[in-house]
């Protein structure tokens, strides 16, 4: 008990420490992709976040334009008050120039496709957009509109809300939202500063401050926009590895499907090409003869179970084997190994010899005499007329049979035919080049069971020549016998 509790313990240790070394290789692959992209980025994390974020930047400045063109209209307005409705209009006209050419830059960026983007001009160039876009907020922010508490409450109130909707609308791109924001927030804290009032510090105060809650409300905005990148990214290639695993999976199970009807098949074609034909072999060769073990047999049955046995070899070549019975046929009085043998032989030599996508069909019926037939008809390449005493012949081949990948030993045809002639029935092969081959087998009426005669009671024995003879009942009958097929014959 105490050796299985260490056996098992050990083997957990095993399979812990083995775990624990896939997550650290995990791990140091990780790092080092991560610092390899961090390596050929314009902004420290991966090049494929690069492109997303500035995708995100262009997107949302298209999506909040109109937002922007509010916000420019009425300060314009609200300006004129102060300025008058020259400046204030031609101020408005300007703002509105520079913003028609951001969302122009964003809808070409878009419309670029990914590989062909290049993400370090594009950064650069809606930096420098930005830029000039807060540059002509300040130009209206510092126009000499006095000194008033009015006016300085005006431009705290333009300040608050710029810095706001960039700092939502440009998240994605912090820079950006530095270049747009800083050079207004700067201008409006000295011009609060320059009034030189306590008020006016105050106010200076605030703006720095705004400046700097939204600058840090961008920069928020932005990491868990790249922590969501992120996440989507380890999910893609979770969803990679996993459909990977799935394929080596199906790949692997394809394999042992095959590696199985391999098995299968191969068990098929040994059973009859080693097993069966050994035994008649041995059958026929241990005292120079073969006895038949006559029973009462049915055709069709013995067929349809050598029709089940080689289902599988002929499946797996893509082979049709089609079943044409007579029904209601009485049974034979045969040997039911033989009879076996004979149509596994055939039916086997059928499938060996026919190609891919052909067809076989199985034929039982009754013969013009009375008695019962079996017929196996393939589409195969067919046997040359001067080659079909050879394959009749002991481990004789034809031609094709010495080309097949799956040679015999030649016997088949031979047995088939010994075991039929001992059934005193016939045997014909029909063949015909590039068509196909048929062999027909045929059982005397006298072996159907409806035709046989009613047993008599046997007549009074002669005496015969071993009469005189000192001899047992058994001794007289092996000498009555006669061999009825030898090795050779």
């Amino acid at each position: 008990m105490s050796v299985s509790v260490a056996v098992s313990s050990s083997g957990e240790r095993e399979a812990g420490s083995e775990k624990e070394a896939v997550q650290r290789r995990r791990r140091a692959v990780q790092k080092v992709r991560e610092a390899r992209d961090r390596l050929t980025s314009t902004s420290g994390t991966r090049p494929a976040f690069d492109y997303e974020l500035l995708r995100l930047f262009a997107q949302n400045r298209l999506s909040g334009s109109l937002v922007i063109l509010m916000l420019a209209g009425s300060i314009g307005f609200l300006s004129s008050f102060w300025t008058g409705p020259v400046t204030a209009g031609t101020w408005t006209a300007g703002i509105l120039l520079i913003h028609l050419m951001i969302l122009l830059a964003c809808s070409r960026f878009l419309a670029e496709a990914p590989a062909q983007a290049q993400i370090r001009t594009w950064r650069l160039r809606f930096i420098l957009l930005d830029l000039f876009f807060g540059l002509a907020w300040v130009f209206n922010l510092i126009q000499p509109i006095g000194v008033n508490e009015s006016s300085g409450t005006f431009n705290l109130f333009v300040l608050l809300l710029l810095v706001a909707v960039s700092s939502m609308l440009a998240s994605s791109l912090p820079i950006a939202v530095l270049a747009l924001t800083s050079p207004v927030s700067i201008a409006v804290a000295l011009n609060f500063v320059l009034m030189g009032t306590v008020h006016g510090y105050v106010l200076a105060g605030m703006a720095v401050t705004a400046q700097c809650y939204f600058a840090l409300l961008a920069y928020r905005l932005y990491s868990s926009t790249l922590a969501t990148l992120e996440a989507r990214a380890e999910k893609d290639a979770l969803i990679g590895e996993l459909e990977q695993a799935r394929m080596k999976s199906d790949e692997a199970r394809r394999r042992a499907e095959a590696a199985n009807i391999a098995k299968s098949s191969f068990l098929a074609q040994m059973s009859h090409e080693l097993r069966t034909p050994l035994n008649a072999i041995l059958g026929f060769s241990e005292a120079g003869r073969y006895e038949l073990n006559e029973e009462a047999v049915t055709l069709t049955a013995t067929v349809e179970e050598c029709h089940h046995l080689l289902k599988l070899r002929a499946k797996n070549r893509g082979i049709t084997i089609n079943e044409t019975f007579e029904t209601d046929m009485p049974r034979l009085w045969a040997d039911e190994r033989a009879v076996r043998q004979v149509c596994l032989n055939l039916l086997s030599n059928a499938i060996k010899f026919t190609p891919q996508g052909g067809e076989i069909w199985l034929k039982v019926g009754w013969t013009a005499s009375g008695g019962q037939y079996l017929t196996v008809r393939d589409t195969g390449p067919g046997i040359p007329e001067e080659e079909i005493p050879i394959v009749l012949d002991s481990f004789g081949q034809g031609s094709n049979a010495i080309k097949s990948a799956e040679q015999g030993a030649g016997l088949g045809l031979p047995i088939v035919k010994n075991l039929v002639d001992l059934h005193g029935g016939t045997f014909s092969l029909k063949s015909k080049l590039r068509e196909g081959t048929e062999v027909i087998v045929t059982f005397p009426p006298e072996r159907v069971m409806s035709a046989l005669e009613p047993i008599r009671e046997p007549a009074p024995k002669k005496d015969s020549d071993t009469d005189g003879l000192n001899l047992s009942a058994e001794d007289k009958a092996q000498l009555r016998k006669r061999p009825m097929f030898r090795i050779g014959a």
